[in-house]
């Protein structure tokens, strides 16, 4: 099934993210642990559980801004 590898790679995704983020390896922390969110948010939609979307919605949004916020400081200058 479609979902169990999902929430497996979107597992992995976040906790490597977080481990990123322990010893501040950045951007990776942010680009993983959004990919992450948006892996779980695909496995809610699946499974039509209302709390994973809402959670990873949010989870996934927060870190995507985190991801534009560095885009604009590093890379933009």
């Amino acid at each position: 099934d479609l979902s169990w590898y999902l929430k497996w790679c979107g597992t992995w995704c976040i906790l490597t993210g977080a481990f990123c983020t322990a010893f501040n390896i950045i951007p990776l922390n942010l680009t993983l642990s959004t990919s992450g969110g948006v892996l779980w948010l695909i496995v809610g939609f699946l499974w039509a559980d209302r709390s994973l979307i809402l959670l990873n919605a949010a989870v996934g949004s927060i870190y995507f801004v985190g991801l534009l916020k560095y885009g604009m400081e590093h890379v933009l200058g």
